[in-house]
């Protein structure tokens, strides 16, 4: 009878347990699948940006798509009562009289152009439930630096010289005005990375730290009448996505590992690219020579190269690079080389033991006389 009681508290623990476990186990799948939820929404708020080669090797810019806010919105801080804030989420689009102009203040070029400005306004503290959409006519003028047209990847710095735009004829903004841009004081550098992709169009990534200054006046009647300040902020502008290329796999090498001085070994080296780019080899051979960048070789294709060494161990290192320079780790092969039996020991020997490169020109003569 004990021991049937015994028996009895164990199935009860270990039920108790087996639910506990579950409830864990479900408590981690449900934050793992919020996790992976919230990863896959942050991915898409900015959208994947794909411009055409122009015909000379690069894209033209602006590129046709938004400019959003990937960390803070804009704000209004100024004016407002103590813990009350709008905020406003920007979205520039619809690029249009755009002019390009070689040259410029960093000696690329000078784009002129006008925009669209959409903000979704949310108003805080004293203003919650205060909720606008406003489109509010901007222009632009950016300066860039120079790049190389025909690099399958041209990254080059940029700046916003002047952001102008003004809202009218708004019932709650009587006065509504915004500016950016070196030229007023306001710095907001940037950058753009053109990435050559095997469709032949280009991926662009491109940001703005943007220095704003928002002016602001409420209008009588309104939620904001009586309320007018100036507030200055910082936040980032992104457009398009970086370009999401994977490096090489670490190439394999086969051949000899062990062999005689003077004899040519020839090796295959060989990998893929997750991405199926064209694939170029680097290779050292131990010896303090390197073949130098050889390709392009299709991805999964066997490279031949062979070598000629004196005596000693050596290691065989290659690297492999695809055509946005994203490069593999090294892959190794130890070989030996033993001491040849005709100059074992001699002075000569010796000599050229001080002179790898030397010893190693005269034994691969050798071989052909």
């Amino acid at each position: 009878m004990k021991n049937k009681k015994i028996g009895i508290i164990i199935c009860i623990m270990l039920l108790i347990t087996s639910l506990s476990v579950s409830a864990l186990i479900e408590e981690e799948l449900t934050q793992s699948d919020y996790l992976i939820d919230e990863t896959k929404e942050i991915l898409l708020i900015i959208d994947q940006c794909i411009e055409p080669d122009n015909g000379s090797g690069t894209a033209d810019l602006p590129a046709d798509c938004p400019y959003e806010s990937s960390e803070d919105p804009f704000y209004i801080i100024n004016g407002l009562p103590p813990d009350t804030t709008i905020e406003l989420d920007p979205i520039f689009n619809d690029f249009y009289n755009i002019v390009r102009t070689p040259g410029g203040p960093l000696g690329g070029e000078i784009l002129e152009f006008d925009a669209t400005l959409e903000l979704v306004v949310t108003g805080t503290g004293d203003l919650t439930g205060f909720n606008r959409y406003l489109s509010v006519p901007v222009s632009f003028e950016i300066n860039t630096a120079p790049r190389t047209p025909g690099d399958p990847v041209q990254s080059f710095i940029s700046e916003i010289f002047q952001l102008d735009g003004e809202l009218f004829g708004d019932p709650d903004f009587c006065m509504f005005r915004i500016k950016a841009g070196s030229d007023y004081g306001l710095p907001s550098p940037g950058q753009f990375i053109l990435t050559k992709m095997p469709s032949g169009n280009f991926n662009i990534d491109s940001f703005f730290d943007i220095t704003y200054q928002i002016e602001f006046e409420g209008c009588p009647g309104s939620i904001l009448e009586d309320y007018m300040g100036t507030t200055v902020n910082t936040t980032r502008l992104q457009q398009g996505i970086k370009f999401l290329n994977e490096p090489p796999n670490k190439p394999v090498i086969s051949g000899e590992t062990y062999g005689k001085a003077g004899n040519v070994y020839e090796y295959t080296f060989i990998t893929v690219d997750p991405d199926g780019d064209d694939i170029w080899y680097f290779t050292e051979w131990g010896d303090g020579t390197n073949t130098g960048w050889m390709g392009p070789f299709s991805s999964g294709t066997p490279h031949l190269q062979s070598n000629v060494w004196v005596k000693g161990n050596y290691t065989i290192r290659c690297k492999a690079k695809d055509l946005y320079n994203a490069e593999s780790e090294w892959g190794i092969l130890e070989i030996n080389i033993p001491r040849t039996k005709m100059i074992t020991g001699s002075l000569f020997q010796r000599f050229l033991e001080q002179f790898p490169l030397l010893q190693k020109i005269l034994s691969f003569l050798s071989i052909y006389n």
